[in-house]
C-alpha cells in the first residue's frame, strides 16, 4: 500500500556510541567439533599477546586493524593473541577459543526532550500526551505528563516525529493550536522520501572491514571505508556493503510512514552477485517486524498491507542473509526510499521534530473570561482577513435574536466575509453568555416526545432560556428555523438540520457530530466546554 508521509523531523549531527564485542566462534579440543582460527598462532598476523581475555579485548578494541582474538592453553600457560587477519576455521589440537570482533554503532537516541508551557487564566492542572499512533486520542500505552506551574516536559525521547496534544481541564477549552495544528520547524512539512539518519549499524566483521565500507559508482570505488552518508538521501551513486549477518537501521527525520494504497517502502541494491537481505520495520525503535526479503541489483518494493502493519513506521532495518559472490562484498545498499505524499498538521496539536530545543506553547481559555475580540485574535493567529470576519461575528451576536444563519445571511450581503470565522466569533459569544449553565452543540436533535415547551420565533429565545434555566424539568433546548423547542431529556443524536442545541447537563449518551456549525468546506471546532445542572444564566461581558 502507498504510504503517507506525515509531519516533520529535525536531524542534527550527533556522535555515535561505538561498542565492541567479541563473539565466540570456535572452540578447540575441549569440544566435539574442535576448530580454531587458521592464523591463531601465525606470528605474521599476531598483533600482541596477553595473559587474559579481558586485557586482550581492551587491546584489540584500541587497534583499528585488530579483528579477532585467539586464546589457548599450552604447557599449562594461558595466552591470548590479537589477530589482524583471523583466517578461516581449521581443525584444532589445542585447548582454545577463537573470538571474532564485532561492532555496534548506535545513535545516542534517548537523550532528547520536549518542553512546553500553557498560558491560561486559571490554576487548573492540564495533562499532555504524545500521540504515538497518530489516531488523535490518548491511548493507555502512550506517554503522558501533567503540568507543574503551567510547565511540562517529556524526557528521554529518541529522534523522531512527535505529536503533542493537550487534555484540557474542565472549565477550559484550547484556543491554540487550533484546527490547523502547528509544525515546529517549517511550513513545508514534506520530506524528500529518503532515509535521513542511521540509527544503528552492526558489523559482523565477516566482510572486508570491521567498520562500514562500500564505494561509489562514478568514479568506481569498492570495498573502501565509507561514512553513513553513503546510504542517506536520494544519491544512488554511493553505497554501503553489508556483509552477511550485518545490519543497518535507517531512520526518517522529515517524514513518518503509514500504510495507504500501493507499495510503501523501496530498498535499492546495486550489486549483481546474488546478495539477499531481510527487511524489518519498527514503530518504536525497539520491536522490529519482518516485512520481506530484498534481492540483488533491483529496486525492491514492499507493501505494509502484506503484513497488516498499521503503526506509523519510524525505522527500517536491513539485515544481510547472503553476501553473494560479487566483487563488492555484501548487500550493496544505496538508499531506502518511501512512497511520497503528505498531509496537513494534526489538529489541535504540535508536531515536534526531535532533536528540538524550541519550547511549545498551548493557549487555553478558561471560564470564558476573555473577550470575543481576544478570542478572535488568538484563534485566527492574527490573520487580518479571518480576524476581521471573526470580529463581525462578535458584533452580530444578539441574545434577543439567536439564529444559526446570522453569518450566512451577512455573507450574502458582504461576500468578502469569511463565514467560518464569522461563526467563530458569533458562537463564542453565545457560549460565553450561557456558560457555565449550558453546553452549546450543533446539528443535534431529540425525539419530539420529550418536548415540554416551544415558541415559533427566535426572538423568544431569551425568555425560554431563562425559563429552562430555572425549571428543573427542562434539560435542553434547540433553535431551528426560528423555532425554539424545550426538552426534559438530553439524549440527543445527530441531525442534518442547521440547529443550535443547548444542554444543561453533561450528556452521558451523546453522539457528537460537530461542536461548531459546518458552514463551509473548512470545519472548525472547539475541544471542551462544561455544564452545570442548576443555576441562573450568568451574563458576562462580551
Amino acid at each position: 500500500m502507498r504510504l503517507i508521509i506525515l509531519l516533520s523531523l529535525l536531524y542534527s549531527v550527533s556522535s555515535y556510541n561505538i561498542e565492541d564485542d567479541y563473539k565466540l566462534e570456535y572452540t578447540g579440543i575441549q569440544s566435539t567439533n574442535s576448530n580454531q582460527y587458521e592464523n591463531g598462532m601465525d606470528n605474521n598476523e599476531i598483533l600482541f599477546t596477553t595473559k587474559s581475555l579481558i586485557e586482550a579485548e581492551n587491546n584489540c578494541s584500541s587497534l583499528d586493524n585488530c579483528n579477532g582474538i585467539f586464546c589457548y592453553t599450552q604447557n599449562n600457560t594461558y595466552n591470548c593473541n590479537g589477530l589482524e587477519n583471523i583466517g578461516r576455521g581449521v581443525p584444532s589440537d589445542l585447548d582454545s577459543n577463537s573470538y571474532r570482533r564485532i561492532q555496534y554503532h548506535r545513535y545516542n537516541t534517548n537523550a532528547h526532550s520536549i518542553q512546553g508551557y500553557t498560558y491560561d487564566d486559571s490554576n487548573y492542572q492540564n495533562e499532555y500526551y504524545l500521540d504515538l499512533n497518530h489516531n488523535g486520542k490518548y491511548d493507555n500505552d502512550e506517554p503522558k505528563t501533567k503540568s507543574v506551574n503551567n510547565s511540562f516536559i517529556f524526557d528521554n525521547l529518541a529522534p523522531g516525529n512527535y505529536i503533542v496534544k493537550q487534555i484540557v481541564s474542565e472549565n477550559c477549552y484550547q484556543w491554540f493550536p487550533s484546527l490547523d495544528g502547528i509544525n515546529m520547524i517549517t511550513n513545508d512539512i514534506k520530506g524528500d522520501g529518503y532515509g535521513d539518519i542511521v540509527l544503528e549499524y552492526y558489523s559482523s566483521n565477516k566482510g572486508i572491514h570491521l567498520k562500514p565500507y562500500g564505494g561509489t559508482i562514478n568514479p568506481h570505488k569498492s570495498n573502501v571505508p565509507v561514512t553513513f552518508d553513503y546510504v542517506l538521501g536520494s544519491d544512488k551513486t554511493t553505497y554501503i556493503s553489508l556483509p552477511k549477518d550485518s545490519y543497518i537501521v535507517i531512520g526518517f527525520t522529515d517524514e513518518t510512514i503509514i500504510n495507504t494504497d500501493g507499495p510503501d517502502i523501496f530498498v535499492h541494491e546495486i550489486g549483481n552477485g546474488g546478495e539477499k537481505a531481510n527487511i524489518y520495520v519498527s514503530h518504536n525503535l525497539v520491536d522490529y517486524t519482518f516485512l520481506g526479503q530484498a534481492l540483488t541489483n533491483k529496486k525492491n518494493n514492499f507493501d505494509l498491507s502484506d503484513i497488516d502493519y498499521n503503526q506509523p513506521v519510524h525505522a527500517i532495518k536491513i539485515e544481510t542473509t547472503d553476501s553473494g559472490h560479487g566483487a563488492w562484498n555484501g548487500f550493496d545498499l544505496t538508499s531506502v526510499q518511501v512512497e511520497y505524499s503528505s498531509i496537513s498538521n494534526s489538529p489541535f496539536s504540535y508536531t515536534v521534530n526531535v532533536p528540538n530545543t524550541q519550547e511549545i506553547n498551548f493557549f487555553n481559555n478558561c471560564d470564558y473570561l476573555d473577550t470575543c475580540e481576544t478570542h478572535c485574535a488568538v484563534t485566527t493567529f492574527f490573520d487580518n482577513y479571518d480576524y476581521d470576519s471573526c470580529k463581525i461575528g462578535c458584533k452580530l451576536f444578539n441574545i434577543n435574536n439567536i439564529s444559526f444563519d446570522v453569518c450566512r445571511d451577512k455573507c450574502q450581503l458582504e461576500p468578502d466575509v469569511n463565514i467560518t470565522q464569522c461563526n467563530n466569533g458569533y458562537f463564542y459569544n453565545l457560549k460565553k453568555y450561557v456558560y457555565p449553565t449550558y453546553d452549546v452543540l450543533f446539528n443535534m436533535t431529540i425525539d419530539k416526545k420529550f418536548v415540554i415547551d416551544e415558541c415559533s420565533t427566535n426572538s423568544c429565545f431569551l425568555d425560554k432560556l431563562n425559563y429552562c434555566t430555572n425549571n428543573n424539568t427542562c434539560n435542553s433546548l434547540t433553535i431551528h428555523n426560528e423555532h425554539v423547542l424545550l426538552f426534559n431529556d438530553v439524549n440527543h443524536s445527530c441531525s442534518s438540520n442547521n440547529s443550535i442545541f443547548l444542554t444543561k447537563t453533561k450528556p452521558s449518551k451523546s453522539r457528537r457530530c460537530k461542536t461548531t456549525p459546518d458552514t463551509s468546506s473548512t470545519q472548525t471546532s472547539t475541544t471542551k466546554t462544561d455544564t452545570s445542572t442548576t443555576g441562573t444564566v450568568v451574563h458576562k461581558q462580551l
